[in-house]
């Protein structure tokens, strides 16, 4: 069985209360936040649409959707910010299998 080991190493000096790493939380904390309200607002208008039947509210419904995907998106893609001169690598660990054997 093959054991999985992660190495990270840091190129830079980064600390969790850096200026940068605060601006960082204060975009995060900004994003969920309107990712909450974006999907709040929508269920609201889904329950809506399926009670009333008025006209667009399917379709604001929809709108909210798409832009709490957005949100969504970038508060994961924050990362490619936030870990910037981070290096990382995985590495496998354990016994090398014989070609032609199998486990």
């Amino acid at each position: 069985r093959r054991q999985r080991q992660m190495c990270i190493r840091d190129r830079t000096y980064y600390t969790a209360r850096s200026p940068k790493n605060l601006k960082f939380m204060k975009y995060r904390i900004g994003l969920a936040m309107l990712h909450v309200i974006l999907f709040l607002v929508g269920l609201y208008l889904f329950v809506r649409h399926n009670r009333y039947c008025e006209p667009g509210m399917y379709s604001l419904f929809s709108l909210c959707e798409w832009l709490a995907v957005l949100s969504n998106v970038f508060f994961h893609g924050m990362c490619t910010w936030e870990f910037e001169g981070i290096e990382m690598s995985l590495k496998f660990v354990g016994k090398k299998q014989e070609e032609g054997k199998s486990s």
